[in-house]
């Protein structure tokens, strides 16, 4: 038995062993992965099959430098919805992720421990020196 395989010109190839590679006739998909060091966001995409990014912080500015990795300095703590859009000749995709300032890097306050972060229903406190108050805020703030 044997595989009969052609390119665009309609050339034939026969062969009993044929390696077929869709992956790189796909759409793109978006994603991205961030770390945080007060009020500077570094942003790195992790999208699949992407060729071009344009980078939206969520506070009115864009990057669309083409870059894969960006750190980007937001003017005050509150909630930012960030996006990334990824193309490629075969289509886009886009991914936005919510980036919660008023939490992020206030996880671990001296030796306070505040986990996980983030969370859907239990909050965990660790300390070893007794806590006097407690704030706890939700996404916008509150």
């Amino acid at each position: 038995m044997f595989c009969e395989v052609g390119d665009s010109l309609g050339n034939l190839v026969h062969s009993d062993v044929a390696v077929l590679t869709i992956d790189s006739c796909l759409p793109p998909e978006a994603d991205f992965t961030w770390d945080w060091n007060h009020l500077e966001l570094c942003f790195t995409n992790t999208s699949k099959r992407a060729e071009t990014v344009i980078w939206i912080f969520g506070d009115g500015t864009t990057n669309d430098d083409k870059v894969d990795s960006i750190c980007h300095t937001y003017p005050e703590k509150q909630a930012y919805l960030v996006r990334l859009y990824a193309y490629n000749q075969y289509d886009e995709d886009v991914v936005t992720k919510i980036i919660d300032l008023l939490s992020v890097g206030e996880n671990v306050l001296g030796d306070t421990k505040v986990y996980p972060n983030p969370t859907e229903s239990m909050v965990y406190l660790a300390s070893q020196n007794p806590l006097r108050q407690i704030v706890i805020r939700d996404m916008p703030g509150r």
